[in-house]
């Protein structure tokens, strides 16, 4: 690190702001006008574009003390989800689990965020050590982090350098969306209008139309229930190279990696099976029931994740629509007491009507591109946050001078 390089509390960058939650009771403080951001809206983006809830003016009024400009820098501090950031796009708020720093012209916005990406662990850990159950950073103790800075010509230079990763992810991120939402909007207009070319000239019969059937999704397609090989049995994790996922990976929009690798050996001797690039995998139990997500690799899964592939692999993209379309009705069927779950059968039974071959070829035409189009961006930006995080830690700290990487 230069000696041009200076260390300063989080306090001393600018105004401070610790969210609040308008009471939920008031529905007048909810609509469309500003985004109200909580950890569960911080995947892994860097800008705060979208959220699940958004406040409305009333909302707005209510909470103005909170209100945070563009380019303000948020924390999450409480929880397990402790240490992620991001940064405001327009005017916001935040729910009581983040901190945000409104930097002030001293300090660039951007360096900012892209200084304390890397500190998720740090921050987990300090927010861990105040020995209460859930993990909380509060405002005294966020305020007093020290962050490295250079000049602010030197904080742009790298926030612009990593920015630009930042800028292609997100732009293939819209265009993933893009893709998908075509996808969707053509399963629909095809297999639940039934407007599919040539629909003029095919009566309906039975709520069908001629020449389609109504099947279980069992006695057309493969189900796999996944399983977790024994965890005492070195030989079955060690210097593997089969994947494997736990159902934590099916909140992912598609599988591109594993979460661990198993061995031949664990494959041939527990309840793991191998399954197909373009299997739809369903979470069936726990905290991401009735998650849906597609394999774009050949992996085994856990016991809480079903799989359903098609070997032929005319209907696979078929499969992944239907089940992005009836999840919510299947997921009815659960059972349990704090635990609700799915089973196998559940999934098996799951009733669909198969369209004519040649429909069914013509959809396929159509949206393989699509899916391998998504695929693509998807490994691009995989790559791209591979390439930028590599660079963060080097640039933020001062090891690798910014002219180097020019």
């Amino acid at each position: 690190m230069s000696d041009r390089w200076q260390k300063y509390h989080i306090a001393d960058l600018g105004r401070i702001v610790t969210g609040r939650t308008p009471p939920a009771s008031n529905h007048d403080y909810f609509g469309e006008s500003y985004p109200f951001i909580t950890p569960s809206d911080m995947t892994g983006q860097k800008n705060a574009d979208t959220t699940e809830r958004y406040l409305s003016d009333v909302g707005a009024k209510l909470l103005e003390k909170n209100l945070l400009p563009a380019g303000s820098v948020a924390v999450s501090c409480i929880g397990w989800q402790m240490g992620k950031v991001i940064m405001t796009s327009r005017p916001s708020f935040t729910n009581q689990q983040l901190n945000t720093i409104i930097p002030n012209d001293k300090f660039d916005a951007h360096f900012l965020f892209y200084s304390l990406l890397p500190r998720k662990t740090e921050l987990l850990s300090l927010g861990s050590a105040t020995g209460v159950r859930t993990p909380i950073l509060n405002k005294s103790a966020f305020s007093n982090l020290y962050v490295a800075f250079p000049p602010l010509h030197t904080q742009r230079r790298i926030a612009s350098t990593l920015s630009a990763y930042d800028d292609l992810i997100e732009n293939n991120t819209r265009r993933i969306k893009i893709l998908e939402e075509m996808a969707q909007m053509l399963y629909r207009e095809w297999f639940v209008h039934f407007r599919f070319p040539g629909h003029e000239g095919v009566k309906m019969v039975k709520g069908v139309p001629e020449g389609w059937q109504s099947v279980r999704i069992g006695e057309r397609f493969t189900i796999v229930l996944g399983g977790t090989p024994s965890r005492s049995k070195p030989e079955f994790w060690t210097k593997g190279s089969v994947p494997w996922i736990n159902s934590g990976k099916v909140n992912e929009l598609r599988i591109i990696e594993p979460s661990e690798l198993i061995t031949e050996d664990a494959l041939g001797h527990s309840a793991a099976k191998l399954m197909p690039k373009r299997t739809t995998l369903i979470a069936i139990t726990g905290a991401t029931l009735g998650q849906v997500s597609l394999t774009e690799i050949e992996t085994s899964a856990n016991q809480s994740v079903v799989g359903v592939f098609d070997e032929a692999n005319i209907f696979s993209e078929y499969i992944y629509l239907i089940f992005k379309e009836i999840i919510d009705s299947v997921v009815l069927h659960a059972s349990g007491g704090a635990q609700q779950h799915i089973n196998k059968e559940i999934v098996n039974s799951v009733s669909i009507s198969i369209p004519s071959m040649p429909v069914i070829l013509q959809f396929a035409e159509i949206t393989k591109p699509m899916f391998d189009m998504i695929a693509n961006l998807l490994w691009k930006n995989y790559n791209l946050r591979r390439t930028r995080d590599l660079l963060l830690p080097k640039l933020v700290s001062g090891e690798v001078e910014v002219s180097e990487v020019d």
